[in-house]
């Protein structure tokens, strides 16, 4: 991000929140913002605390939300999935937790006005004291390798790679111009898919959120229990209605339409800073199968909308690393950190070792050199 100061940062229907204002936020990540703070916090789903890594009489240094316990009952919060391989006594422990604990993505928003490393070590520092007040260590889920870079020794050494994120930074301005750069066969395949999806009769737009809330809630729901995932409509829906108040126009929808007009697929984009996040996706498979429309919506018009609302990189998350590596998007490492455990004896090199390798296995091997390039070595 390139904005100095993050003004971006309250819910766009005003009124009151229950999420600390701290002025001078400098550069972070959307779901690290007090504006997705807000809407866990109206899902239900707010921390015990926040920290502001403040020492007393002194102004904020940052925000960063502590949950005592996980309030999500997804398996990719779960110590034994984030702390497999580690002992089984680490593992098994009453564990709290710093961060969102939501969209498998952790920041640690630090105010301009103090020094980046030092700000963000005393935020977590500060997390895991009120953790050790229960009794507990401190798991940060999902830490951004940005700011896992940046910490001293002390507090980065106990990490554990968890993923990859990925992130399209390519500075086309249309994807003509990002298509036209990619080698023959790549340029030929992207513009089949294109042709594939008119061929179905389908056409490609951007709508706000707020003008199809139920309809999208629908497609996510349809697409959650293609992958087995449980999820209802209503509660979908519910949970959309807080991004789209808190949002407001930031809250986009890229939209597949058959030819009477009905939208059959749909991904969620979120605008932050000079940044645009695809949060989720939903289809309509009997209308949407064998038309590429997943690559035309997730890729291809976020790239268009360029043209419309002016952004610097779009983040595709974790999961699906071939699809995002091929479409152009670059790795990043995501890591689980542990504070104020008893790690001695564990080998977090060679643990992470392995999970960089079981992550990459099967990719091509200019992928697996792309993304062992960004691990710490």
């Amino acid at each position: 991000m390139t904005d100095a100061v993050v003004t971006s940062c309250r819910p766009a229907d005003g009124g009151s929140s229950a999420v600390p204002t701290v002025a001078g936020l400098g550069p972070h990540a959307l779901y690290a913002c007090p504006r997705w703070l807000e809407v866990l916090e109206r899902g239900g789903r707010g921390p015990a605390e926040y920290v502001d890594g403040a020492s007393p009489g002194q102004p904020p240094l940052g925000l960063l939300p502590v949950h005592l316990d996980a309030p999500t009952s997804s398996s990719r919060y779960a110590p034994a999935q984030l702390l497999r391989g580690l002992p089984a006594a680490l593992v098994e422990q009453p564990w709290s937790f710093a961060g969102p604990v939501s969209a498998y993505h952790t920041d640690v928003p630090t105010v301009v006005a103090a020094p980046r490393a030092s700000s963000a070590a005393a935020l977590l520092r500060q997390a895991q004291r009120t953790a050790s007040a229960e009794g507990r260590p401190l798991l940060v889920p999902y830490l951004t390798d940005a700011v896992a870079q940046v910490l001293p020794a002390d507090l980065a050494g106990a990490r554990l790679l968890q993923a990859f994120d990925c992130w399209h930074e390519s500075e086309a301005s249309s994807p003509e111009e990002y298509v036209a750069t990619l080698p023959r066969k790549r340029r030929q395949a992207l513009n089949r898919r294109v042709r594939d999806f008119v061929r179905a009769g389908l056409a490609a737009g951007v709508e706000p959120l707020r003008e199809h809330v139920d309809v999208f809630a629908r497609l996510v729901t349809n697409t959650s229990a293609k992958y087995g995932l449980a999820s209802r409509p209503q509660a979908m829906a519910e949970h959309l209605r807080h991004i789209a108040a808190v949002y407001g126009d930031d809250a986009v929808l890229f939209v597949a339409t058959d030819d009477r007009g009905e939208i059959v697929g749909a991904v969620l984009g979120l605008l932050h800073a000079d940044e645009l996040y695809l949060r989720m996706t939903g289809f309509d498979y009997a209308a949407t199968d064998g038309s590429s429309t997943y690559f035309v919506l997730a890729y291809h018009q976020p790239l268009a909308y360029r043209r419309e609302r002016p952004h610097r990189r779009v983040h595709h998350g974790t999961g699906l690393l071939y699809t995002k590596l091929l479409h152009g998007a670059r790795p990043r490492p995501l890591w689980a950190l542990l504070l104020g455990a008893r790690t001695e004896g564990v080998d977090f090199a060679e643990i992470n070792r392995l999970r960089a390798a079981e992550l990459l296995e099967g990719l091509p091997a200019e992928m697996v050199d792309l993304a062992g390039g960004t691990l710490p070595t």
